[in-house]
């Protein structure tokens, strides 16, 4: 199962690098800044992604990191 991350900030990349460490795949990382999703990516050895669609295609897991503020009710 691949798992992916929507946000790349220290939460998702703490995830995906603790998963990663304990034998998931994952699958990349999509984040409004490009700086932040390549950097996750990189760090997970993943895929920086240019869309969540393309994400969501990819991937069976998906997380949502966002923070709080950025999700319209």
């Amino acid at each position: 199962m691949k798992i992916a991350f929507i946000g790349a900030g220290q939460v998702s990349t703490a995830l995906g690098l603790y998963f990663k460490n304990n034998g998931f795949e994952i699958g990349g990382y999509y984040s409004r800044s490009c700086k932040s999703t390549e950097r996750a990516a990189r760090l997970t050895h993943s895929h920086p992604y240019a869309s969540a669609g393309e994400l969501i295609n990819d991937n069976q897991m998906i997380w949502i990191t966002t923070p709080d503020d950025q999700i319209e009710a």
